[in-house]
């Protein structure tokens, strides 16, 4: 009877991760508002009321996919390894994971820029947007952890990375892909290991104060 279940769960797992797949595609096409669940449905191999059964709503089954991309970002950052020889080294090493991950999957990126843009469409603007940037900057927690443990004011840290994942995805956005995006995104991390902890291993002086002038402030 278990083996049974255990079958039966995995068999609607397989189902649920079909619809999702083609979710993903017909979203990144149309839109929130332009997706249908006839198209999904076709294009997943079912009937538009047999998608019903694991999603009840269109916004379900959209918040759905928009929660499995953070899942497998968020796992993603976790099993990032440190770069050795800097104290800073895990932080630097789970930011990038963080930002490489989201341009090695342009139709997850897609999805998440979507969402945030059209957050509306899934209720309240404000309520909804500020759900999903709180959703996407709690990817980015095990990096807050690496910062409070280099002795990071614990307050200071939602701001922090929520400035963080503004600034990746306006690089996302707006640069081309490839290293020069991975670069910018690498620097502005530096600089904020600088900003709140002093000087990254194996910099002088004058390069750190360079750096530091250099620092944007994001919340002037």
């Amino acid at each position: 009877m278990e083996a049974k279940i255990k079958r039966h769960l995995t068999l609607v797992d397989t189902r649920k991760t079909l619809v999702l797949e083609a979710a993903k595609v017909v979203f990144a096409q149309f839109g929130l508002e332009g997706a249908s669940v006839r198209e999904i449905a076709k294009r997943a191999g079912y009937t538009p009321g047999a998608l019903y059964t694991f999603f009840p709503s269109k916004k379900d089954l959209f918040l759905g996919l928009v929660d499995l991309s953070l899942q497998a970002l968020e796992a993603e950052v976790k099993e990032a390894k440190p770069q050795k020889g800097r104290p800073e080294g895990a932080f630097l090493a789970r930011a990038q994971a963080w930002f490489v991950w989201l341009e090695a999957h342009p139709r997850d990126l897609e999805l998440l820029q979507h969402s945030l843009i059209t957050a509306g469409a899934l209720g309240d603007n404000r309520a909804a947007r500020e759900r999903l940037q709180t959703a996407l900057s709690k990817t980015l927690d095990i990096c807050a952890s690496d910062l409070v443990a280099l002795g990071a004011h614990p307050e200071e840290m939602p701001q922090e990375m929520g400035a963080m994942a503004a600034m990746g995805m306006g690089l996302l956005l707006l640069t081309p892909p490839g290293p020069p995006a991975q670069t910018l995104f690498q620097s502005y991390a530096e600089q904020v290991c600088v900003r709140l902890l002093g000087a990254p291993v194996g910099r002088g002086g004058a390069e750190i104060a360079e750096m530091q002038s250099a620092q944007t402030d994001l919340f002037v």
